[in-house]
């Protein structure tokens, strides 16, 4: 089972260039290799011509759009040109912090994440500031975050967004929270109450399957993750524990069915396959092995 969603992104988002020169070096033609390093001089006074006039917005969409498609390392590159050149902008830390955050770089994204906040506090920045304690397992602090994220009488700065929409959000990861603490039936307790408050928000219904498998339920667990796939089909995390849960169970046909629909929902955690015991019972199937080889292919960063 994979006990947590891996992408900050989708709680909040349910929502360069590349000149490569091949220079052929050669004593027999002077003459053509002087011109290629006259070429490869001329493009890269050109290149940093052009970068130093994009302007600050410009890298701040590309890195976000790096972002959104998963390019971390693209993301970070452009962020922080962004941030070089507008560093009180409180967006470009934001999302340099979340590029870090992605990329488990804790220590930098709580450091653009709190600048952020400090030039402009919001409530979505605070939410990553949870995320990022999180993150480094300091949970309590973490559950401090996400209680002032859903306050509507934050002693905290005004800030930009009201708490409305943000008070499901910030439950599912409190949530999430107490299970990492290991604290499960508090985690049910509160997630319960969460599904009930906000039933169409998938994610608090996500964890509280967590928290009933780790319990030592998984009957009540999968109950859960079918909701999450109901309400968000996008969810690929949902559909791999489902796959578990059949695996676990010892009905392998379901468990390769359910598996597949995982890895067409964007599944892409292959390194904790190979080490889940949940997928014992299917991991010498020759189905499993030649469909894992077949998706690592096909899917984008794979992990």
């Amino acid at each position: 089972m994979l006990g947590k969603i891996t992408r900050f992104l989708v709680f909040l988002d349910d929502l360069a260039e590349v000149l490569v020169l091949h220079v052929l070096f050669s004593r027999k033609n002077w003459k053509k290799t002087t011109l290629a390093l006259v070429t490869i001089a001329c493009a890269l006074y050109s290149g940093a011509w052009s970068s130093w006039t994009v302007s600050g917005d410009t890298w701040a969409q590309r890195g976000y759009e790096a972002l959104l498609h998963g390019n971390n390392s693209q993301a970070i590159t452009c962020l922080e040109k962004a941030v070089e050149k507008a560093p009180d902008r409180a967006l470009y830390h934001q999302r340099l912090g979340l590029a870090f955050l992605e990329d488990a770089e804790n220590e930098r994204a709580l450091k653009e994440l709190q600048t952020a906040y400090k030039l402009s506090p919001s409530r979505t920045t605070l939410f990553y500031i949870g995320c990022t304690y999180q993150n480094m397992k300091l949970h309590d602090v973490a559950i401090g975050v996400f209680n002032q994220v859903r306050s509507c009488g934050s002693k905290e700065a005004n800030l930009a967004e009201s708490a409305s929409g943000y008070e499901p959000v910030a439950e599912a990861k409190i949530g999430e929270c107490f299970i990492r603490k290991g604290d499960l039936d508090r985690a049910i307790d509160h997630l319960n109450r969460t599904v009930s408050l906000y039933p169409n928000y998938p994610h608090a219904y996500f964890y509280l399957g967590v928290a009933y498998w780790e319990k030592g339920n998984p009957d009540l667990g999968v109950e859960q993750f079918f909701k999450v796939i109901e309400l968000y089909p996008q969810e690929s995390a949902a559909y791999y524990n489902v796959a578990c849960y059949y695996a676990i169970k010892g009905i392998p046909d379901l468990a390769l069915v359910w598996l597949e629909k995982a890895f067409k929902a964007g599944f892409n955690q292959f390194s904790h396959m190979e080490t889940d015991h949940d997928m014992d019972n299917v991991r010498d199937l020759a189905q499993y092995k030649s469909m894992v080889a077949k998706y690592k292919k096909e899917l984008p960063h794979a992990k």
